[in-house]
């Protein structure tokens, strides 16, 4: 029950079941894998013992071997993957630098393109989350959105350049246009709305909601700022 169709796909194949192969070198190193969809130029070519994956476009899962669950869509995408399990990546080169990563979603070209070994990583939009490499329970969501962290843990990134400059923060929201988009290593701040908190640099637990929000707070601790423009002067505070 294999469908092969191009030069050399599904070529390894002996008692793999309900396999597809669709373009040159396509699954060509599946033996005993089953139910993999692979269609493009070597879509999956590295699977051997692979089990319910579906790469396609050029290359992409293509240093796959054994993983599991893994959906990769477009040319590159999720092309590092080695033993990974449960990843998604659509969109050239999504994710296409993760080796053992788990449980990932990267949509957009380059989402997640940094990500190495980074578990319950998200990101939507091209370039989201794009510096994740071993960062951990990121949701980045918009164009370049967190796209500089690299080890953080549990941000979450929604809107163009939201947490655009962040690194090692752990636990910070920022939702809108240029929230907290300056801060670097900073701790538990939450930014709702276009520019809310978007000066904080090493300021750690604050909060600020509406537009503009504790917009020229640079590294105040604990102040909480609701309301259009709310605290908009303030710089240094705790």
């Amino acid at each position: 029950d294999n469908v092969a169709i191009g030069d050399d796909a599904l070529l390894a194949c002996t008692t793999g079941i309900e396999n597809i192969g669709i373009g040159g070198d396509a699954g060509t190193g599946i033996t005993t894998g089953s139910r993999n969809i692979t269609i493009g130029k070597a879509a999956g070519d590295a699977l051997t013992t692979g089990i319910d994956n579906v790469a396609i476009g050029k290359n992409a899962l293509g240093a796959a071997t054994i993983v599991t669950d893994c959906i990769c869509i477009g040319d590159e995408a999720g092309a590092g993957l080695t033993t990974g399990i449960d990843n998604v990546a659509i969109g050239g080169d999504a994710l296409d630098a993760c080796t053992v990563g788990t449980d990932n979603i990267a949509i957009g070209k380059s989402a997640l393109g940094g990500v190495t070994t980074g578990i319950n990583n998200v990101g939507i939009g091209g370039g989201a989350g794009l510096a994740i490499t071993t960062g951990t329970g990121n949701v980045t969501i918009g164009k370049d959105a967190g796209n500089a962290i690299t080890t953080g843990v549990n941000n979450v990134a929604v809107g163009l350049d939201a947490l655009g400059a962040e690194t090692t923060g752990v636990s910070n929201i920022a939702i809108g246009k240029d929230a907290l988009k300056a801060q670097a290593g900073a701790t538990g701040n939450i930014g709702i709305g276009v520019g809310a908190g978007d000066a904080l640099t090493t300021g750690a637990d604050n909060v600020a909601i509406g537009l503009n929000a504790l917009g020229a707070g640079t590294t105040g601790a604990s102040n909480v700022a609701i309301g259009t423009s709310a605290l908009l002067a303030l710089t240094v505070a705790t």
